[in-house]
């Protein structure tokens, strides 16, 4: 797929078509996570995270699911992100996640409740928007 990449390409100049993006979740890391009260929302929280782009390309911005568990990691509450939600500023109509750089968000919850002690944030394939 990638020593011939160019190859089609150049192919693809000719021909007028297009290749699909190269794609590689596992390059795509999440750090920094942080939960806080919202500061005007009652029952609400903001998750403040990074998400880069460790691929040595561009990709498609990921889905982001953040999640709540209890002491016994039991799965509280879960709430999927698609990139059109959670992407905002310069990055509102963006698609594609440059490589090697930051990307720093902060996505709105409904507070689970108290027993919600462990939290994280997974990147999963986002969903074509129609």
């Amino acid at each position: 797929r990638e020593p011939y990449r160019q190859y089609y390409q150049y192919a693809c100049q000719i021909f007028q078509c297009t290749l699909p993006l190269l794609s590689d979740q596992q390059q795509i890391r999440t750090s920094h996570l942080v939960i806080r009260t919202h500061p005007t929302e009652k029952g609400a929280l903001i998750a403040d995270a990074i998400i880069i782009n460790e691929a040595p390309f561009e990709q498609a911005f990921p889905a982001l699911q953040l999640e709540f568990r209890d002491i016994n990691n039991t799965l509280i509450a879960s709430r999927d992100f698609q990139p059109h939600e959670y992407l905002k500023g310069n990055l509102l109509d963006a698609t594609i996640m440059p490589a090697k750089q930051a990307v720093q968000l902060s996505l709105s919850v409904l507070d689970p409740g108290k027993n919600a002690v462990n939290y994280r944030i997974n990147t999963t394939q986002a969903k074509a928007r129609n």
